[in-house]
Order: structure tokens, then C-alpha cells, then sequence
């Protein structure tokens, strides 16, 4: 997942479209984004306007989180490390860390899969 960085109303807009809210709990305890299909966030701030994202890279590691920090460039990070990077920040509290999943569209339909066409002379 990635993406340019945008407003925080079009933020939004790709929040609303495209990922359900879920408890922290829902995450597998050995969630490993190289070796999974589903797709997570954190988002910090009100829903409405996130301040930040990071995705959710791997449970198990003492920085499971990478996300773009304003003015530390992009990295691996702790959750008390974002606490402390953006409570306070806007109104930010340690309740505005919010989890999401990428919404699955399921698999194409075969018939909507193209057709190769072999034409021999």
C-alpha cells in the first residue's frame, strides 16, 4: 500500500472507500505483512481527519508499524513512539489510534478475465 501524500479530507474520502475499522484484537497475533493478503492500518487522529497513517507491518517486531513522519522521513515505529509523536499535536489523545482493514472485493470473475487468442498463419 502506498500513496502521495493527500489532504486530510481526501484521507478521508480513501478511509471511507476502501477500509473497515476493526479492534487492535482483530489483527492476527502473527501478522507479518510479506506473508499475509490482508492489508492494516493505524490511523491517528478523528477518523474524519487523520492526521497520520502507518501501516501495520509486523506484530511481532518491537516496531511493528511504517509510517512517514513529518520530520523524520519514513521509518519503523513503536506505538509509544506515535503516541508521543502525535499526542497533543491538534487535539491528538491516546485514544485517537485507530485500526483498519483494506476492504477485499474478492477475486475477478474468470469472465472478466481476458482472453489470449493464438492465430496461426
Amino acid at each position: 500500500m502506498s500513496f502521495q501524500d493527500v489532504s486530510d479530507d481526501e484521507a478521508a474520502e480513501i478511509l471511507n472507500a476502501d477500509f473497515s475499522e476493526i479492534d487492535f484484537d482483530e489483527i492476527p497475533k502473527n501478522y507479518n505483512i510479506a506473508e499475509a493478503n490482508e492489508r492494516y492500518l493505524l490511523v491517528i487522529g478523528d477518523p474524519l481527519v487523520p492526521k497520520q497513517f502507518a501501516v501495520v507491518a509486523d506484530r511481532l517486531s518491537s516496531r511493528p508499524y511504517f509510517s512517514k513522519l513529518p520530520f523524520f522521513g519514513t521509518g519503523y515505529d513503536s506505538m509509544d513512539e506515535l503516541i508521543k509523536e502525535f499526542a497533543g499535536i491538534d487535539g491528538v489523545t491516546s485514544d485517537d489510534f485507530h485500526f483498519y482493514r483494506k476492504d477485499s472485493y474478492g477475486q475477478i470473475p474468470t469472465s472478466c478475465l481476458g482472453k489470449i487468442y493464438i492465430i496461426k498463419d
